[in-house]
Formats: C-alpha cells, structure tokens, sequence
C-alpha cells in the first residue's frame, strides 16, 4: 500500500513539475463545432482590396462572427478562392492578439490560420484555453471545427479548479 501510493505521489509529481518538455494534448471542446455552411460576417474599422492579388485586408478591431463563434483580432487577411477551380477553399490569417469565443469558453492567442477545407483553425503563439477557472496552455492548438476536438502542442500546462470550487 506505502509503495503503490509512493508510486502515485511521484507520478503526480511528474505531472505536474515534469512538463516542461515539448507535449500534446487532446480537448473536446464541442461548442466550438461550426457548420460549414455557416455564413462568416466581418466588421473592422477599416478594409483593404487588391484586386491583383485577390486578397483582402481587415485592420482595427476586427470581429467575425462565424456560427455561434466570435474572433476578434487586430488584422485579418482573407485569401479569396478563385471561382474557376473548386479546390480553391477559403482562408484566412488573423494576427492578434487574438480571442476566440462561443460566448462561456476563450481560445487566445497571437497568430491564427483558418482553412475551411479542413474546417481548422490553427492558433500559435501565448496559446491559453479558458474554461471556467480552467485553464490549459500551450505554443499552438489546432481546433477542428466538425467536431470540437482541439489539440493542443507545445509546453501544455493545465490549470484545473477543483468539482465544487465555485
């Protein structure tokens, strides 16, 4: 019994003290799911169009409401598929800070990419997910937008409130 709870002692204490290596983490954050048929709605104080490139540049106080979701950066740059080829899918580049909400939980971030071919939004720089009085860290996390799983990688450290702490 002394050397199973010894044994356990020190498997928290890695846990916990251990993590500063690189690592990875897996969430099911399901309220973050997006319909891909969900129409993306932007204002900023200001917008850019270059008709050469085909790109299209939010800056100041950028907010986009994309299904039950709210992104908010300094800029946002919008690549637009070209109607000719149907491989072409939407993306866009936002650069923050950054804050992803759907209203009870918040992604930040510095840096954030968005391909609706693979419905992801990839988030890197200063990562932290909040929810609640939880929190989770990182370098970058990837957020599939079908399902709500998010992968977090990099120096993963995971704040958790204990059930009941309110």
């Amino acid at each position: 019994m002394i050397k199973s709870f010894s044994q356990f002692c020190f498997f928290i204490f890695f846990i916990f003290f251990g993590n500063f290596c690189f690592s990875e983490t897996q969430l099911g954050l399901g309220s973050f799911t997006v319909d891909t048929n969900s129409e993306i709605k932007i204002a900023s104080d200001s917008m850019m169009f270059d008709s050469k490139t085909q790109l299209t540049e939010f800056v100041d106080n950028v907010v986009i409401k994309f299904g039950d979701l709210t992104l908010e950066s300094a800029t946002l740059k919008i690549l637009h598929p070209s109607k000719s080829s149907p491989n072409n899918f939407l993306e866009f580049y936002m650069d923050g800070p950054l804050v992803i909400s759907d209203g009870e939980n918040f992604i930040h971030g510095d840096t954030a990419f968005y391909s609706r071919k693979n419905q992801e939004i990839t988030i890197s720089g200063n990562v932290n997910l909040e929810q609640g009085n939880n929190n989770v860290s990182g370098d970058k996390l990837i957020l599939n937008l079908n399902n709500g799983l998010a992968k977090i990688i990099g120096s993963v450290k995971t704040v958790l409130e204990p059930i009941g702490n309110e």
